[in-house]
Parts: structure tokens; C-alpha cells; sequence
């Protein structure tokens, strides 16, 4: 019999998130920004996730191709789940408290937005007028959002000792502003907090609303998960 498609697909996503998770470990380590210990992080957080993919796979496969036919397969969550709602419980990142950092998977249309799991995509228009999207900001640096527009966050992102991209994304900063005022409520950012972005887009840490120490905040957060 053929395939089923959606065992391709979940396969193929499966690999270019395992090349995007290597791809900036690699780069870190070899440009002597984070320790060899980061790449230990790689297995820690992708075989859970390729274990999560190879079981939804097979019970797309045994319910869609063998129509059960007495096998036992996990019961099959949502094609959006599966491609684009896992979750790192550990890893690379900043643990936060919250009960829902346990989760392996969320839904990514009303997403938990802690360390592990995508930044959410909102929409905002850059200096020319042209529409873009959050996640086009995320490339080769860490990346730190903000919705304050005179967050002390912003200016502990120049201080450190790697290259931050720090932006404020509101109604009317530049030079990228909120399309639809909706990073807020997307991102579920309170006044003084931000979020910290790994180059391939898993939020890294989810900055708390401080009084002072911001700068040494901020780069202790960098050396949990550069592993330094």
C-alpha cells in the first residue's frame, strides 16, 4: 500500500526542526559563544519530540491505512498539534514555574507562550509600510521582545556579551509596529516583562517584572541556556 501522507509530512517537519535546533547549537559553540555542554541540550530536547512524532505518525497510519485492524496505536491529536504545538520540557532554555512548562504539546492557536514552545506569530508593518511577520525577526541572534516602549529589558540586551536583536512591539514603535495592537494578548506579556527568543524561534525565557538588576538578569538567563 502507499504511504500516508501525513506520516510523510510529520517526518519531514520532524527533520528540518532537527536541523534547525543543531544549526545554531553548532554555531554558538563553534564561535565560542556558548560551552560544548550546549550541544548536549540537542538529544535532550529532539528525541522526545521525534518520539512524539513517530507515535502520531503510526496511528495516523493504523487508523487511516489499516483502519485498526486490532492494533494499538496512541489516540491521534490534531495535524496543527503534531506540527506545530510541541513543547521542550527541558533543554536549552530557563525553567519557569509555571504548571504548564510539564506539557509536551499545546495548541498553537491559544499557545501557553513559556520557555519551550514557539514564539506565537503577530503581525506588524516595518518602516515602509510592508507587512511582515514576528517570526521574520528571528535569525541568527537571540531575540528579545518587549511591549513596553521604554523597557529596561532593551537596554540590558545591549550590555551583554553576545548580539541581542531587541525590539518594542507596540502600536506605534519603530521600526517595527503592532499591526493590530494584539502582540500583548498573543505573547500574554504583563507590563515589565519580555520574552527572550532562541534563533530558531523556541522562546528561551520569559523575563519577570523587576525593579533593578536587569543587565545581570538578563545575562544570567544567557548562561542557563548557553549552558555557560
Amino acid at each position: 500500500s502507499s504511504p500516508c501522507p501525513q506520516k510523510i509530512c510529520l517526518h519531514t517537519n520532524n527533520s528540518l526542526q532537527d536541523a534547525y535546533n543543531l544549526a545554531w547549537k553548532l554555531a554558538y559553540v563553534l564561535t565560542n559563544k556558548a560551552s560544548p555542554n550546549l550541544l548536549k541540550t540537542y538529544n535532550q530536547e529532539r528525541q522526545p519530540a521525534g518520539d512524539f512524532s513517530m507515535h502520531q505518525a503510526f496511528s495516523r497510519l493504523v487508523n487511516r491505512v489499516f483502519h485498526g485492524k486490532g492494533l494499538e496505536c496512541e489516540k491521534e491529536l490534531p495535524d496543527l498539534v503534531c506540527e506545530l504545538g510541541y513543547r521542550y520540557t527541558s533543554g536549552a532554555m530557563v525553567p519557569s514555574d509555571e504548571n504548564d512548562m510539564e506539557r509536551s504539546h499545546e495548541d498553537p492557536h491559544d499557545p501557553y507562550v513559556l520557555p519551550g514552545g514557539r514564539l506565537p506569530h503577530v503581525w506588524l508593518i516595518d518602516v515602509d509600510g510592508e507587512k511582515l511577520s514576528s517570526l521574520d525577526l528571528v535569525k541568527r541572534n537571540f531575540v528579545l521582545f518587549t511591549t513596553d516602549t521604554g523597557s529596561p529589558w532593551l537596554q540590558a540586551s545591549e550590555k551583554q556579551g553576545i548580539s541581542i536583536d531587541a525590539y518594542p512591539i507596540i502600536s506605534s514603535s519603530q521600526p517595527y509596529l503592532d499591526f493590530d495592537s494584539s502582540a500583548k494578548k498573543v505573547w500574554k506579556l504583563k507590563d515589565g516583562e519580555a520574552l527572550l527568543v532562541r534563533p530558531d524561534g523556541i522562546i528561551a525565557w520569559r523575563a519577570p517584572k523587576m525593579t533593578s538588576r536587569h543587565d545581570e538578569e538578563l545575562a544570567q538567563a544567557l548562561r542557563i541556556v548557553l549552558k555557560g
